[in-house]
């Protein structure tokens, strides 16, 4: 969730905007976002967060720590 945050803010969002959020992961952090899915998106405040590749014309973001790849644009 940090890491999505972090990108919030990275793009120049307002703290009010709402995003949609592709996202994709293995093992054991697929599993927890999966898991916590409605408490990152409600945290967020994205509108879907949803486990796909997500749109080429976005650049994707990988968490090093986590292995979590996205890609998200404003809502």
């Amino acid at each position: 969730m940090r890491a999505l945050q972090q990108a919030r803010k990275n793009t120049g969002l307002q703290v009010s905007d709402r995003v949609t959020v592709w996202w994709h992961a293995d093992g054991e952090t697929a599993i927890a976002v999966r898991e916590h899915a409605p408490a990152i998106a409600e945290e967020i405040l994205a509108t879907t967060f949803t486990e796909a590749p997500g749109p080429v014309d976005l650049h994707p973001e990988t968490d090093p720590s986590t292995g979590l790849t996205y890609r998200l644009r404003i809502a």
